[in-house]
């Protein structure tokens, strides 16, 4: 279940001034700026985000990138949560945090971007935001800490690298 959707094909580009920013336990990893309209988050090689820790899944999460960014949860094992809260689809708006595994990942779109209707305060779910097991049929949410890595302890890339 927490494997199941490889990453897609023909991806088109993305829109400019989307900038994610990783980290884990307070230490900034890296900044990436997303060149395509689809950015998949998880331990394959194949994924532009790139998380080697095992509680992340290999197709963990998937970014969809237009006039408003997307994030979906790609049923994995651990869970993806925006501000704290579970979530299996959620619209990101400025200053958002997904939380995967021990990693974060700061969503920022500076003011004049094209962007999702902002939230009104930051720290909580965007209106969009769908909580896990919410959708009827949808498993009930586990009781375990969400995963989300970046390519550290034993592929660890300090800030400022390329994505892989």
């Amino acid at each position: 279940m927490s494997d199941a959707q490889p990453p897609a094909k023909g991806a088109h580009p993305g829109p400019a001034g989307v900038e994610l920013v990783l980290s884990r336990d307070g230490a900034e990893l890296r900044r990436l700026r997303p060149e395509s309209a689809e950015l998949l988050i998880g331990r394959q090689a194949g994924c532009a985000l790139r998380l080697e820790h095992a509680a992340v899944s290999r197709w963990h999460a998937r970014l969809r990138l237009g006039a408003e960014v997307v994030l979906e949860d790609q049923h994995s094992r651990n869970g993806t949560r925006v501000n704290g809260t579970r979530v299996t689809r959620c619209t990101l708006v400025d200053g958002d945090e997904i939380a995967i595994g021990p990693f974060r990942i700061r969503f920022l779109r500076p003011a004049g971007e094209p962007a999702a209707a902002q939230q009104d305060a930051p720290g909580t779910p965007a209106p969009s935001a769908v909580p896990a097991g919410s959708e009827p049929g949808a498993p009930a949410p586990a009781a375990t800490t969400p995963g989300p890595g970046a390519a550290l302890p034993g592929g660890e890339q300090p800030a400022g690298e390329a994505a892989a």
